[in-house]
Order: C-alpha cells, then sequence, then structure tokens
C-alpha cells in the first residue's frame, strides 16, 4: 500500500464531542485516523451505508478518497490523526484493521504528547514515527487479510441484512463453534458478532431514514428488525433521536 517515503506529514486530535461530524469531503493528503475512545461512523463512495468504528480501529484514508464521517452521539469518538503526502497506493477506499496489539495507540499517543511538548526534534520523532505506525498497520492488514473472518462475515451480515441472523446462523457460516466465533471475533474487532450486526442494521436504518421517505415499519423490516418500535428505542439509544427528528432534519 505505502512504498515511499513520506513527507509533508501533521498530527491532530479529535476530542469527544456528541454532535462532531464532517459533511462528505476528501483531501490532497493521505490520513490515518486512530479511534482511542468511543465510536466513528464512516462512509466513502464504495459503502452502501456508514461502518461503525470503534476503541482500536485505524482507517486508513487515500489521498482523493471522499467520505463522510459522525461521531456516535452516546459514545463520542475520541482519535489521533495523521496527514502525510508520499506512497503509492493498492487502494482507492478505506481500508481500516484493529490494532489488537496496542502499539498503534501507544506510539499515536506518544507522538501527540511530543507535539503538545513543542520538543526540538518534532519533525523527525514524526517522520520516524508515523513510519512505524504505518509499517505495523501494514503488518496488521497483512495479517488479517482481505478474506478474514470479519470481512466475510460482515459482507454476509450486510447481503442478508434483513434475514433473521441468529449467532448459530452466524457461527455456522464462519465454521466455527459460537465460543469460539465470539472470542475470535471480539478479539480482532473489540465488539461480538451480534454488536456488529445490530450496528449495521442500525446503519443501514439511518441511511434509509435519512434518504428516503419508507415508513418506519418498512425500514425496519428491511433491515432485520422485529418492529418500528424496537428500532425507535435503538435509535433513541444510540443516535439520541428519534427516527422522525432525523429525517425533519433532512426535509
Amino acid at each position: 500500500m505505502i512504498r515511499s517515503s513520506l513527507n509533508g506529514h501533521s498530527v491532530g486530535r479529535v476530542r469527544p464531542n456528541p454532535g462532531w461530524h464532517m459533511k462528505r469531503h476528501g483531501h490532497d493528503y493521505h490520513e490515518l485516523i486512530v479511534v482511542l475512545r468511543g465510536s466513528i461512523w464512516v462512509k466513502d463512495d464504495s459503502y452502501e451505508s456508514f461502518r461503525s468504528h470503534g476503541p482500536g480501529s485505524v482507517l486508513f484514508y487515500p489521498a482523493q478518497c471522499y467520505h463522510t464521517e459522525r461521531s456516535n452521539c452516546n459514545e463520542p469518538v475520541e482519535t489521533i490523526f495523521f496527514s502525510f503526502d508520499g506512497g503509492d497506493l493498492d487502494d482507492d477506499s478505506i481500508v481500516s484493521v484493529y490494532d489488537s496489539r496496542g502499539r498503534i495507540r501507544t506510539m499515536a499517543n506518544w507522538l501527540w504528547e511530543d507535539k503538545v511538548a513543542g520538543v526540538p526534534s518534532l519533525d523527525s520523532r514524526m517522520t520516524h514515527g508515523l513510519g512505524l505506525i504505518l509499517n505495523e498497520f501494514l503488518d496488521l492488514l497483512e495479517n488479517e487479510g482481505k478474506n478474514s473472518l470479519v470481512s466475510r462475515l460482515r459482507q454476509y451480515m450486510q447481503t442478508h441484512i434483513g434475514d433473521k441472523l441468529t449467532l448459530d446462523v452466524l457461527a455456522s457460516e464462519a465454521g466455527l463453534t459460537k465460543f469460539h466465533l465470539i472470542r475470535k471475533y471480539k478479539l480482532e474487532t473489540g465488539s461480538t458478532p451480534i454488536e456488529e450486526l445490530r450496528k449495521l442494521r442500525l446503519e443501514k436504518a439511518r441511511e434509509l431514514v435519512e434518504e428516503t421517505l419508507l415508513p418506519l415499519k418498512v425500514i425496519a423490516m428491511e433491515v432485520g428488525f422485529s418492529d418500528e418500535y424496537h428500532l425507535s428505542h435503538l435509535f433513541k439509544k444510540y443516535w439520541g433521536r428519534a427516527p422522525s427528528e432525523l429525517r425533519k432534519r433532512r426535509i
């Protein structure tokens, strides 16, 4: 993915703010987002709906990749982000990994603390530190692979999002016992398969609420919830607003 030298790099931080959001935009530079706390909802032009990324997630945005971001209002996101030039890319859409060893978060915090402290050698530290972070990112990406358990199950969930998907069904699809599926999935993502499924359904439901005039009852059926009352309850829990409030904001 990234094969050449780095330059023009910088580091910044997004503090927890339930209302934080970024409308669809792109940059001339690459960006690496390290999620420290809370969760961020992200959508680029290759996604059918928003995807949620929690603590430990690391997202790479290639230059000219147009995307939309928003914080989960109940779990406000906090991130450290890096921007930089240079590198030949194999991907033109967002790529993410889970920082299972915690190394990226540690190095990101070190570089941020150095910036705040104003250390004299910040530029050389940034070059070296960001290079180590990107190497760790690539190592995690290579180990996870394009056809990893998480990638395959997420794709299966999205394809069958309106179906009755239980842990038994997902374990069968993964070829694992329920216990081993939960353990392996949580190790790679920080959440369980059922928690992930609920988030994916809510992402798709929010998209349908904001971009269509479908009745809530129909939307609930489309994304696999039992009824509109259950969906409305989860909307308020995750988004802090009823579906009708979100729809009014878009009209």
